[in-house]
């Protein structure tokens, strides 16, 4: 009797598996399926309102443009994470608004509601320039065009006493909006196509893995090649795979029956 060396080539693996395509479908169709279920019912849809803010500098003994370079990162830094300024927004909202919006109704400094705003507010700096521009997302259109046109006053606004931007601040410069808040439209956070094609993939590698698997640890003939080279023996032949039904099978017994 020879051992089995494994010499299984890649054409018996193709041929197994296309044997089992009828199992990788159906893990395509369930992986796909329940990728595409997943990212539906787990979809949240943000809206976005972007604006542009420009900084100029009203100092009388630097560069105007060099000034206003430098506190182009300051006031996004204020805008996107000083607590001060996002209480300020929150009570400027009012309290029938912020429980519209769903923040705190009766105290604006309320942490969950200023880590909220906080997370719905980024800031992105305009290349090397002294302009810079704020984006607002929110579960409403409405709710991130209210809480960007309060950016936008607070932000612009000019008396110091009056404006969480400018407070503090030594040698201040005044910000115009050169792009008034506007909506940039919906975006989901989930693309159920994109779920629905790594479900299909992820259905398929799987279960060629599975398969691939199983081809390996099978130790059944598959066929007079795996014969030949397990047993130094010679094969005189091959009896062919039939299937006969129950009529065939009844008429071949009582033929026996009757030769008897």
């Amino acid at each position: 009797m020879k051992q089995n060396n494994g010499e299984f080539t890649l054409r018996d693996l193709l041929n197994f598996i296309l044997s089992k395509i009828g199992i990788v479908i159906l893990c395509m169709i369930l992986g796909g399926g329940s990728m595409f279920l997943f990212a539906k019912t787990n979809n949240t849809v943000s809206y976005s309102v972007s604006m542009g803010l420009f900084v100029e500098s009203i100092s009388e003994t630097e560069s105007n443009i060099s000034i206003s370079k430098q506190r182009v990162p300051l006031y996004m830094g204020i805008i996107s994470g000083s607590r001060d300024f996002h209480e300020a927004v929150l009570v400027q909202l009012g309290e029938s608004d912020r429980e519209k919006y769903g923040f705190s109704k009766s105290d604006p400094s309320d942490l969950a509601s200023l880590k909220r705003l906080a997370s719905m507010i980024r800031t992105e700096q305009s290349g090397d320039l002294e302009m810079f521009y704020v984006h607002v997302s929110a579960s409403t259109e409405e709710c991130a065009m209210r809480i960007s046109q309060i950016v936008k006053e607070l932000s612009i606004e000019s008396d110091p006493s009056k404006n969480a931007v400018y407070k503090n601040i030594v040698a201040p410069s005044t910000i115009s909006c050169v792009d008034s808040p506007r909506s940039n439209g919906a975006s989901a956070s989930k693309n159920a196509t994109l779920f629905l094609l790594i479900g299909l993939l992820g259905g398929a590698v799987l279960s060629v893995l599975g398969i691939w698997i199983f081809f390996f640890f099978d130790t059944r003939i598959r066929n007079r090649r795996v014969l030949e080279l397990n047993f130094d023996i010679p094969i005189l032949g091959v009896i062919p795979k039939a299937s006969l039904d129950s009529a065939s099978v009844s008429a071949y017994l009582e033929k026996q029956e009757g030769q008897q």
